[in-house]
């Protein structure tokens, strides 16, 4: 029975990158700032629309998502993803909220993020996939 519960939840995953903010001297006394994509996995991504949040005084004006990865992606508070299929970027706002029991054969942990909007974006050009410039 498990098999099938796995084999049904693969066909809703998604191809995410997490990405990092780097810091950095630009020469004139200052400072610049770009945006690096990290590693790629795959993930469940379900708006959360439960009255848990509402209970917790969750601003429910943001876009509040639950995602749904195996319990080995590096995800933190905070961590900044992007779904590959859209380009729309997310930050974990929890740690672990939920895990399945190492019992199960699932392997999945669920963390709570919003829809996010990170400074200093610029779209890597063309043939630039990583986000360096």
């Amino acid at each position: 029975m498990s098999g099938f519960s796995s084999d049904l939840l693969n066909e809703f995953k998604e191809r995410f990158s997490i990405y990092y903010r780097i810091t950095k001297d630009d020469d004139y006394g200052g400072y610049t700032s770009e945006w690096i994509k990290g590693a790629s996995f795959d993930g469940i991504l379900t708006e959360d629309v439960s009255i848990t949040a509402a209970i917790a005084g969750i601003d429910t004006s943001k876009n509040m998502f639950g995602l749904k990865v195996e319990k080995d992606v590096p995800l933190e508070f905070h961590s900044v993803i992007r779904k590959e299929s859209d380009k729309r970027f997310f930050r974990i706002t929890s740690g672990e909220v939920l895990k399945s029991p190492r019992m199960s054969r699932l392997n999945m942990k669920i963390l709570s993020c919003e829809a996010y909007e990170p400074t200093d974006w610029e779209e890597p050009e063309e043939g630039d996939e990583d986000g360096n410039s």
